[in-house]
C-alpha cells in the first residue's frame, strides 16, 4: 500500500516557496486502479487532503477498507479505522515536493524542476508539444538521471524519467485538467513503474476537487496516534 501512494506522489524535486495566488489547500475524491506486474490487480478509493502549512498528506482510504494513511515528514504512517496506529515506515517522499504541492504553488507546468538542481539541456517541438530535457547538475548526477517533460498549451502532459545509468524507471502522463478558483488540477494520472519484476501499470482519478475548503480541519492535520 506505501507503494502506491508513493508513486501517486512521485513529483519529488525542489518547489517554490512562494504561493500561487494565496493557494494553500486542496481536496479531492480519489480512485487508483492497480495492475501490477505479478498480474495482481486492486482498486483503492478515498478522499486526500493536503494543507501546505501543516505539512500532511492525508488519505482518507473508503476502499477496500477503512483506515487513514498518512505521509509527514520523512514518515508514512497506517491508522486503523478504530484510529490506532497498525505501522510507521521510512518513506522517501517528503509532502512539501509531492504533486499537491506543486499544484498549490503554481509550479507542476515544469514537475518543479526549475526551481531545482536540475538545468534545461534542449526544448523541442513536437505538434503542440513542447519537450524539455533536463539534466541533473554535476554534484546531483550520481544520485538522479535525465527527466524529460512535456507540455501542452502550457500544461504539464507528461514526464519520463531515467536512473543514473540512462535506464527508464517511470512514466507519467497527466490529462483532463479542471480549472478551481483559477488553479489547474490534472483530474487523471496515468503511470508506468519498471521494476525488475516488469511493469506495473496506475491510474488515478479525482473528482470533486476543492481549494481552500475550510471544511475538515481535523483531517488536514491529522493527529499521529500513539501506539
Amino acid at each position: 500500500m506505501q507503494k502506491i501512494f508513493f508513486i501517486l506522489t512521485c513529483l519529488f524535486l525542489g518547489t517554490n516557496a512562494l504561493s500561487a495566488q494565496g493557494f494553500y489547500r486542496i481536496k479531492a475524491d480519489f480512485s487508483i486502479k492497480e495492475k501490477l506486474a505479478n498480474g495482481k490487480q486492486q482498486l483503492t478509493m478515498g478522499v486526500v487532503y493536503y494543507d501546505k502549512n501543516t505539512k500532511k498528506i492525508v488519505y482518507d482510504v473508503r476502499f477496500p477498507e477503512k483506515k487513514r494513511l498518512l505521509l509527514q515528514d520523512t514518515s508514512f504512517y497506517e491508522i486503523g479505522a478504530n484510529g490506532k496506529l497498525i505501522k510507521r515506515k521510512k518513506n522517501l517522499l517528503v509532502p512539501e515536493f509531492s504533486m499537491f504541492h506543486l499544484i498549490l504553488n503554481g509550479n507542476l507546468a515544469d514537475f518543479g524542476l526549475q526551481n531545482s538542481f536540475y538545468k534545461p539541456e534542449k526544448v523541442e517541438k513536437d505538434g503542440n508539444m513542447v519537450i524539455t530535457t533536463w539534466q541533473p547538475d554535476e554534484k546531483m548526477a550520481k544520485f538522479f538521471g535525465q527527466v524529460l517533460v512535456s507540455n501542452v498549451e502550457k500544461k504539464l502532459h507528461g514526464v519520463i524519467i531515467y536512473d543514473t545509468k540512462k535506464n527508464l524507471v517511470s512514466k507519467q502522463i497527466f490529462k483532463t485538467y479542471t480549472n478551481v478558483k483559477g488553479c489547474n488540477v490534472p483530474t487523471e494520472l496515468v503511470q508506468v513503474l519498471y521494476a525488475k519484476e516488469g511493469k506495473n501499470y496506475q491510474i488515478t482519478t479525482y473528482k470533486n476537487i476543492k481549494i481552500n475548503d475550510n471544511a475538515d480541519q481535523n483531517l488536514y492535520n491529522l493527529a499521529i496516534p500513539k501506539p
